[in-house]
C-alpha cells in the first residue's frame, strides 16, 4: 500500500539527494587536493603528524564518496529494489542516511584529530579552526533535507535523528 507507492519517488529522491552531496564532497575534496595540498588543506601545521592528519582527512573524504556512489546505485538498480522490496529499501535508505550522519563530523580537522588520538588538536592546527558552527550547520543542513527530501515514514528516519545527537555528543 503507501510505502508500495513511495518506493518510486524515494528512489529518485534518493539519487538526487545523494548525487548532489557527492558533487559537493568532490568539489571540496579537489578543492584541498588543488588549491593548497603543500599546506594540508590549510588546517594542518607542516609536520609529520599534520601530514598525517590530512591523509586520513583526504581518505575519509574518499570514503563519504564511496557511500554515496554507493546509494546513487541502489537507489537506480531495480532488481535490488524488488529484492529488498519496500520497507526494507526504506531502511536501506535509512541506514546510508545514518552512515553518512556519523561522517559528518569527521570532515572538521578538529573532530577528526580528536577522534584519532591527539590530546590537544590546536598543536595540530595552523590557525584556529571554529568547532561548532560548521559541524552544527551541516548535521542540520543534512538532517533538514533528509526530511524534506525523502518521503519517507518519520518512524524510519529517527536513527538518523539520533545518529546527529550521538555524533556530535
Amino acid at each position: 500500500g503507501f510505502l508500495k507507492v513511495r518506493q518510486v519517488p524515494l528512489a529518485n529522491k534518493v539519487f538526487l539527494g545523494l548525487s548532489l552531496t557527492l558533487l559537493f564532497l568532490v568539489l571540496h575534496t579537489l578543492s584541498i587536493v588543488i588549491l593548497d595540498w603543500r599546506t594540508h588543506g590549510q588546517f594542518y601545521k607542516d609536520s609529520e603528524a599534520g601530514f598525517r592528519m590530512s591523509r586520513i582527512r583526504f581518505c575519509f573524504l574518499i570514503y563519504l564518496m564511496l557511500i554515496c556512489v554507493f546509494g546513487i546505485a541502489g537507489s537506480k538498480v531495480p532488481r535490488l529494489q524488488a529484492f529488498l522490496g519496500p520497507v526494507a529499501f526504506e531502511r536501506f535508505i535509512s541506514m546510508l542516511a545514518c552512515l553518512m550522519t556519523v561522517s559528518i563530523p569527521f570532515t572538521n580537522p578538529w573532530f577528526l584529530s580528536r577522534a584519532s588520538g591527539v590530546a590537544d588538536p590546536s598543536t595540530l592546527m595552523e590557525y584556529e579552526v571554529s568547532i561548532d558552527d560548521n559541524v552544527l550547520l551541516l548535521l542540520d543542513i543534512w538532517l533538514t533535507g533528509c526530511h524534506m527530501m525523502l518521503p519517507i515514514r518519520w518512524v524510519t528516519l529517527w536513527p538518523v535523528e539520533l545518529a546527529a545527537i550521538l555524533a556530535y555528543g
